[in-house]
């Protein structure tokens, strides 16, 4: 018997919708969506491939056999996943692709497990970079990049393995006379050390005094090197200190120059927005506000960081606003709440239940003068009592309510 062949044009995100809606109402779904929708996905498999083999030409009984083909990948996937198993769960993860391309679930999947096996190749990596293992250090960030080319870890892991192997190798066998002990093991400031003491000894070794001279520059570098990934990351204020490390070390280093001119700019503009930061804390919006706008011609680098803080004051500002008009509503101060409340709508037309407070609020108000002036025209004194009373439940403070029922001689609810 021919094996069922899939329809190629049905959408796998279409039919796990209708197998999440299997159990809802309207028109009875299949047997093998049902199933589906049940988590019970080798049954709906098994449903399913034997009506594909009976129905060949039937789309729907086709659509149902990749549906329950993809459920069931996705579920080994799932568990081997949960269960460390991560290659496994990547082979399942494509084979699924390969059933729906393009389907959201199935996309997701398929990345989560390609991190999840970048992130352990570079956990070994690392590990083995630090017991020294270079080879091994390196075969394993460059499996990590395999699984996420857009590692910048491991590429800068790959690299700096690569620096450590080559010397340790003895590529650039100039470098390697008086002291290239040390370098091959990059220990450059033993180096620098070391040619600096066969200079002590032999002052006209001039080969000694150029490998001194490159063994700064490369420890300048190295400093340069990590300054440059600290400013990658937005660290520009420790950017900063290892530039002028480097430029201390080798005044002449472009690169450093640079770096030290750009991110000590760039400092002073993080600086502007931490102090924009503790002003929202402290609730001074405008001072926060008016900080930010001075300064945002300061950078062409964090624009977007002067976009965010901009927009997290003004949702600061309104939750203030939110939460002060509560305040005054759990408090009973209802015109207050109502006046804070229609504040804070009038700069935005909607924010959280704020219009549904107000008007809850204006009807609280409303209905307590409305009682209040049949409690006074009523020539009942139990009528009053009770209208009176009833405003006191949800408005105490309200006017002159507790002195009245006092003077009505009413009883302490």
């Amino acid at each position: 018997m021919r094996r069922p062949q899939l329809l190629r044009s049905s959408s796998a995100s279409t039919l796990l919708l209708l197998a999440a809606c299997a159990t809802g109402g309207g028109e009875q779904r299949s047997s093998v969506r049902d199933l589906v929708a049940h988590g019970q996905h080798g049954e709906a498999l098994r449903l399913a491939e034997q009506r594909a083999r009976e129905l060949p030409d039937d789309a729907s009984a086709q659509a149902d056999y990749k549906l329950a083909s993809v459920a069931v990948l996705l579920e080994r996937c799932r568990r081997a996943c949960f269960e460390d198993r991560d290659e496994e769960a990547l082979a399942f993860a494509l084979q699924a692709r390969e059933l729906a391309p393009g389907d959201r679930v199935v996309e997701g999947w398929h990345q989560k497990m390609l991190f999840k096996l970048a992130d352990r190749s570079r956990a070994q990596a690392i590990e083995a970079h630090a017991s020294d293992n270079l080879e091994l250090a390196k075969e394993k960030y460059e499996e990590a990049l395999r699984y996420d080319p857009n590692d910048r870890r491991a590429k800068n892991g790959v690299a700096q393995a690569l620096l450590q192997i080559n010397f340790r190798a003895g590529m650039g066998e100039a470098y390697y006379r008086e002291g290239t002990q040390a370098m091959t093991t990059y220990f450059l400031h033993e180096a620098r050390s070391l040619f600096t003491y066969t200079m002590k000894y032999t002052p006209k070794n001039a080969r000694a005094s150029d490998r001194k001279g490159e063994v700064s520059t490369m420890i300048a570098e190295d400093r340069a090197a990590i300054a440059a990934d600290l400013e990658a990351r937005g660290l520009y204020a420790a950017a900063e200190n290892e530039y002028r490390i480097a430029l201390l070390i080798e005044p002449t280093l472009e690169p450093a120059i640079a770096g030290r001119e750009r991110t000590g700019r760039e400092a002073a503009v993080a600086k502007v927005l931490d102090e924009a930061d503790r002003l929202t804390l402290k609730r001074r919006f405008s001072e926060a506000r008016a900080l930010l706008e001075t300064q945002r011609g300061s950078t062409d680098i964090q624009t977007e960081r002067f976009d965010a803080a901009l927009a997290a004051i003004e949702e600061a500002e309104l939750e203030s606003m939110y939460q002060d008009a509560l305040t005054f509503e759990s408090d009973g101060r209802y015109p207050e709440a109502v006046e804070a409340f229609g504040k804070l709508l009038g700069r935005v037309q909607f924010y959280k239940d704020a219009l549904t407070r107000k008007e809850n609020v204006e009807g609280y108000i409303q209905r307590a003068a409305e009682t209040y002036e049949k409690a006074l025209a009523s020539p009942s004194t139990d009528e009053q009592i009770r209208l009176l009373r009833g405003i006191e439940l949800y408005w105490p403070d309200y006017k002159d309510v507790r002195e009245r029922l006092k003077a009505l001689g009413a009883p302490k609810p």
